[in-house]
């Protein structure tokens, strides 16, 4: 789906890549899925179940660590994101992405 419409957040993203990896001295990490145009990125992070540290540690050490390993992007308008199967109970009141029948959704609010 991201592949074909390249659109996400109403972003337009030029570029969907996959499996961005890197290592600079001690720092190195993994990222799933990257969306980038001229401006804005968008990282975004796929697990079967998620929870509130997946959460925490996508916006903390995984975005300190890009910035490490892909200085070039640090003045972009960064996205980030986390892509789920199954969310933990107490993720329901934050906007995450969960996957339902092969389509991206945004769990409704209660």
């Amino acid at each position: 789906m991201l592949n074909e419409e390249r659109v996400l957040n109403g972003i337009h993203f030029d570029i969907v890549q996959r499996n961005w990896h890197d290592s600079v001295g001690n720092c190195q990490d993994e990222y799933d899925i990257v969306m980038r145009n001229g401006l804005s990125i968008f990282i975004l992070e796929s697990k079967f179940k998620a929870s509130k540290s997946d959460v925490e540690k996508l916006l903390t050490t995984k975005q300190e660590n890009f910035n490490i390993l892909f200085p070039e992007y640090k003045n972009y308008d960064q996205h980030w994101g986390l892509a789920a199967t199954i969310i933990d109970e107490e993720l329901k009141d934050m906007t995450v992405l969960q996957y339902k029948g092969g389509l991206l959704v945004t769990p409704p609010k209660k």
